[in-house]
């Protein structure tokens, strides 16, 4: 996304830029990633846990806008 300002689709106000951050653990902040494909969890001798198994998946970095007045956001996969 270059510098230009932004106007927001819903009101009209000027939009921020920003990104969606996640924690991990021991309060890692990460960026929150976007995996092309649907989610297939991971298994490790034949259990099933809460991880996701990724695999040569195209992975890329979400990055937005939000509205100063509204809230509303737009995401973007880059």
């Amino acid at each position: 996304m270059s510098e230009n300002l932004y106007s927001c689709g819903k009101c009209g106000a000027s939009m921020i830029r920003g990104f969606a951050a996640d924690r991990g653990d021991g309060g890692s902040v990460f960026n929150t990633m976007w995996i092309d494909g649907e989610p297939v969890r991971a298994t490790l001798f034949g259990i099933t846990g809460d991880n996701l198994q990724l695999g040569d998946a195209k992975r890329r970095m979400i990055r937005g806008l939000r509205c100063e007045r509204c809230g509303y956001l737009e995401l973007y996969a880059v």
